[in-house]
């Protein structure tokens, strides 16, 4: 829950707490943490089966900016 981390929400609580719950994004999620310079990326993918799989369920990779 959201309320949890309240106070203490970093660009880790929202890619494994706040975008899932959120249900969005389906072709790319992207979460930017100026703070530490850092970019949290998922993109969605289509399976060969043809079966989507939306970005936020993906795992997510950080990149860092330094």
């Amino acid at each position: 829950m959201i309320s949890d981390s309240h106070g203490q929400i970093t660009a880790e609580v929202a890619v494994r707490k706040i975008v899932p719950g959120l249900n969005s994004g389906n072709l790319q999620v992207v979460v930017y943490d100026l703070s530490y310079e850092r970019v949290y990326f998922a993109f969605g993918h289509v399976t060969p089966e043809n079966k989507r799989i939306d970005a936020y369920l993906r795992p997510f990779i950080m990149m860092d900016l330094k």
